[in-house]
This record gives structure tokens, sequence and C-alpha cells, in this order.
């Protein structure tokens, strides 16, 4: 657990090692907590916050309100766990996607890329999904987070700021007068395969837009989805930058090796990430396919069977 002001904190996960649960921000207020983000929907996940919160004095039953940045079960899982009387909030589809572990896979995993690699056809994460991250046990009721939107929690005011990309929909939270941006899975940190981005997401373009929009807040301090919080604007611009470049350099990459010759889905998987990424998390190969087919309908590239390579 780290302050990060005063009634602000952030509790972090031991390990960025997967299967590790996203950061969460703790706002205290006059009747209760807060979070941004809640982690597994698991026991131990919420075991492990009411551990943290008791660190501070706190009992996980004085949590009133989360607000989620993006469905995904390592961020969002938790929902599930807590009361009915808990006040949800986040993007659109939340509540639903939380409660069912095919949506969840179809999110980071989807059809479209068993066509698209067909060695990675048989990839089952179902299960994973269900067991090792939890799902809730039905749909959780929950308030759509529009672009726009401020939310108050306690004395604090968090603006949410679309940040697609990582997932279609997501958003990052900013408190203007603390300069603290909740970011989630936006911003590349050391230890993760971020940025991560499957078909559907958003687009790497939708990525890029929504980085800008964060070059343009005056943040002090970014707290990432998973691994240390960002301290002063310095660093932060930094890790916004390096993101961008990670993105764009992927691109230039592939249709690089593509204008070489044509490659298949597995020789281009080789150039992308360190293998033993895959090892940990086979879905990332969702990445090289939102390359893939971004650069088919952009018409830079074409696929011949299971060659891919670049047009003219």
């Amino acid at each position: 657990m780290t302050r990060l002001h005063d009634h602000v904190h952030v509790l972090q996960a031991r390990s960025t090692f997967w299967p590790a649960p996203g950061n969460i921000v703790v706002i205290q207020d006059d009747v209760g907590v807060a979070l941004i983000d809640c982690g597994f929907g698991t026991e131990e996940g919420r075991d492990g916050v009411a551990e943290a919160l008791s660190s501070l004095g706190l009992d996980i039953r004085a949590v009133h309100t989360v607000l989620v940045t993006h469905p995904h079960l390592d961020h969002a899982g938790g929902i599930g766990l807590f009361e009915e009387r808990v006040r949800v909030l986040g993007p659109s589809r939340l509540g639903v996607l939380v409660a069912n572990a095919h949506a969840t896979a179809e999110l980071i995993f989807p059809t479209v890329l068993r066509d698209l690699a067909p060695e990675r056809a048989d990839l089952e994460i179902v299960e994973h999904f269900e067991t090792d991250c939890g799902t809730s046990a039905a749909p959780v009721a929950t308030t759509v987070v529009e672009p726009g939107d401020v939310i108050h929690l306690g004395r604090t005011r968090w603006e949410a700021i679309p940040t697609p990309g990582h997932e279609d929909g997501m958003y990052s939270y900013f408190e203007p007068e603390l300069g603290i941006l909740a970011c989630s899975d936006v911003l590349a940190a050391k230890g993760t395969a971020i940025p991560w981005y499957a078909p559907g997401g958003g687009g790497t373009a939708g990525y890029l837009a929504g980085l800008a929009r964060i070059a343009d807040l005056p943040v002090d301090i970014a707290v990432r989805g998973h691994g240390d919080a960002l301290f002063g604007a310095d660093s932060v611009a930094e890790a916004t930058t390096i993101t961008s470049d990670r993105i764009r350099n992927r691109t230039s990459l592939i249709r690089r090796e593509l204008t070489a010759r044509p490659r298949s889905f597995a020789d281009l998987e080789l150039e992308i990430y360190n293998q033993r990424v895959y090892g940990v998390i086979p879905w990332a190969a969702s990445v090289l396919g939102t390359h893939l087919l971004e650069g088919i309908e952009d018409g830079t590239l074409r696929r011949d069977g299971d060659l891919f390579a670049a047009v003219g």
C-alpha cells in the first residue's frame, strides 16, 4: 500500500508476473471507502484486498463504490464479490462480461484470430479465466460511465478520459486537483507485456489517440495497472512516449518484415515479443493479429493462404 495523497492510496500486487491482480486506488471519505478497480474475482483476491485495507484501519465492508477502468478480470473481476449495496460504475457491458468467462476469452483472444493463426486455433483459456481469475456468479448491476463524466468520490473528483486500444470503451480517470491519473493498462510498465491489445479493442489508432489525451493532461502521478506508480510529470510523459513508440514500432517492424518476404503468423510472432512472454500469456498473439488485420483493412498488407505480405 503506497500513499499518494491524504486519504488516497494505491494497493499494488507483490508481483507483476501473470496471473497478478491489477493495482487498486483506495480513496477514503467520510462514509467509507471507494475503489478504482478491484482485482480478481477470487476469494483469495478478496482476502488480499481486505488485508490491505485493514493495514489502513479500514474494513472491506466499508467499501461503498467501485469505479472500473475496463472489464478484464484482473481489474474488474472482484465486483461480483461485493454486497449488492456497493455502487459499481464503469464501461458498458462491464457487469455482464465479468460473469462470463467465454466472453472474457473472446475479448482477450477473439475468434477472428483462430482463423488468422491456425497454429493458435486450439488455445483454451476459458477455464483459466474462470478458475484463476474468478468470474461473478451472475451479472452485476452497474452504472455506465460516459466520456467526460465526472465521478465524485469523497473529496475527489475523477474525470472519465477515453483511452481505448487495450480494451474498447476503456477509461482512465483523472483527478485534476491532485494531478493523479488512474490509467490502468494504458502505459508501459516494466515486467508486463503492455502495451497489449486485441482485435476489437479500439485498434492502434484508438490507443494512440488515448495516449495523446493523456499527454495533454497536467498529470503528476500515474497509477498504472501493474507495477509501480509513476511520480512526476517527466516520468509520466516519458512512459506515454515509450508506449506510443512501441505501438508505432511494431507496425513498422511488421511491415518491414513483410516487405522483405512473405511470412507466416508463427514466423512473425518471433519478432513481436520475447518468446518467454508466450509461456505466461499465450494470448500475446492478439497484438500481432491486431496489426495484421489493420494492415489488411487499410490495404498495406495482404494474406495469401497462411502467408502475409506487404502490398506494393
